[in-house]
């Protein structure tokens, strides 16, 4: 007879570990980043610094003081954990169903869990390219005009992150409250990409302005650093009100004193230029002249298709390279090009992988303190389980990476 312990034994032992090489292995960045659980202690990873070399050193006529002796100049960032997780839902009548088959049972969760993988893995990789802040896009013009009736159409910068059925919020900008978010949650219900507008079925607070941030409902600077906060010159990614943008490591970059930790950042003053073979190798070298070494290239389809132009315009053969796992990508200087459909556009970066790491408490684990995977959801004929990530981006070398911006994707 099949019981809840044979059930959490089937989520377990069945599962687990598919899921854990699903989503560790779904995406080019995070089957690539080296991990880190070592350097992880309480809700912190600390990552310790060389921030400047031993200047005791000097050439000296015979007789002459020597140099006054120096040391190397060290610092540390410390970075915050985000708590990530993914939950399924099993109804009483289904474990009723599947009390004498296993098969039963393992059938009826299996796409439950199938989805929560592939919404996981989306969330993760999403948070792995922006910056901690979880803003997906920033509201343009008042979206109260319809206020008090519902549905409400929403103009955004972008759609670029947002898919049906997501839940969401609006953030005042003014806010530096993890979580925060007005008192207003819509499920978005369609997408147009043409129009850059968003719509969901709900009224919006009265407070909501132009200029707010678009949330996932309660991620409001809960998310994971990523490399839109990391291969910056600024807190955070964007030009965004100081409130919203969050330090990486703890280091604030607006001190002068702190510009070690800036990486190189290539713009053109926010007015977009055409990619040029020159200007990518500019960024490839601004990386080497700080000590780093380019092991990875990273943009979006856009950028890529313009990058293709480039080559062939330039009578090159484009090469290819082919990974584990079935990944096969361009390269450019013998080192790999890679795409993601959520890196944001205009954008090309140039990374010095061995910088960067996921520093995690955990894998990707079920919740089973007291024992139990399937939990009684209260109220309801129904369990539930569910799967959690602590972890986030850290980097010790911001300045070995680049980003290459202001790039016209028309």
């Amino acid at each position: 007879m099949q019981t809840l312990n044979t059930f959490n034994a089937i989520l377990k032992e069945d599962y687990l570990g598919p899921i854990r090489d699903q989503l560790n292995n779904s995406t080019i960045l995070l089957k690539r980043l080296q991990r880190n659980e070592e350097d992880v202690g309480g809700k912190v990873a600390v990552v310790p610094l060389l921030t400047g070399r031993n200047a005791g050193v000097g050439a000296r006529r015979e007789g002459d003081v020597l140099p006054q002796p120096g040391q190397q100049q060290y610092d540390s960032a410390n970075y915050r954990v985000a708590h990530n997780y993914g939950r399924i839902s099993i109804s009483g009548p289904v474990i009723k169903a599947s009390r004498k088959n296993k098969y039963a049972f393992v059938k009826a969760v299996d796409s439950e869990v199938k989805g929560m993988i592939k919404d996981m893995k989306d969330n993760i990789n999403r948070q792995l390219h922006l910056d901690g802040s979880g803003i997906l896009a920033v509201v343009i013009g008042d979206p109260t005009n319809v206020e008090g009736i519902g549905p409400t159409v929403i103009t955004v910068d972008n759609t670029r992150y947002f898919q049906r059925g997501m839940r969401i919020a609006l953030v005042n900008p003014a806010s530096s409250t993890p979580g925060d978010q007005r008192a207003n949650v819509g499920v978005l219900n369609v997408i147009s990409k043409t129009a850059n507008t968003i719509t969901v079925a709900e009224a919006v607070h009265t407070d909501a302005a132009d200029g707010d941030y678009v949330v996932c409902d309660g991620n409001y600077r809960n998310e994971m650093m990523g490399l839109g906060g990391i291969v910056s010159n600024a807190n955070g990614r964007g030009p965004a009100p100081p409130a919203a943008q969050l330090t990486v490591g703890g280091i604030d970059r607006t001190v002068a004193a702190n510009a070690w930790w800036n990486a190189n950042v290539l713009g053109n003053g926010g007015n977009a230029r055409k990619l040029t073979l020159d200007l990518m190798q500019q960024a490839f070298d601004a990386c080497e002249q700080e000590g780093g070494e380019v092991t990875m290239i990273l943009s979006g389809y856009d950028i890529r298709r313009k990058y293709l132009a480039l080559v062939k315009a330039d009578g090159r053969f484009v090469n290819t390279m082919e990974f584990d796992g079935g990944f096969k990508t361009l390269e450019y200087n013998d080192k790999p090009y890679f795409v993601d459909r959520h890196f944001p556009n205009n954008d090309m970066l140039f990374l010095d992988e061995s910088t960067l790491a996921l520093y995690r408490m955990s894998d990707f684990e079920w919740m089973e303190e007291d024992g139990h995977i399937l939990h009684r959801v209260p109220n309801q004929d129904a369990y539930e389980a569910t799967l959690f990530l602590y972890a986030t981006l850290g980097c010790s070398a911001c300045n070995h990476n680049a980003r290459l911006t202001d790039l016209r994707i028309d």
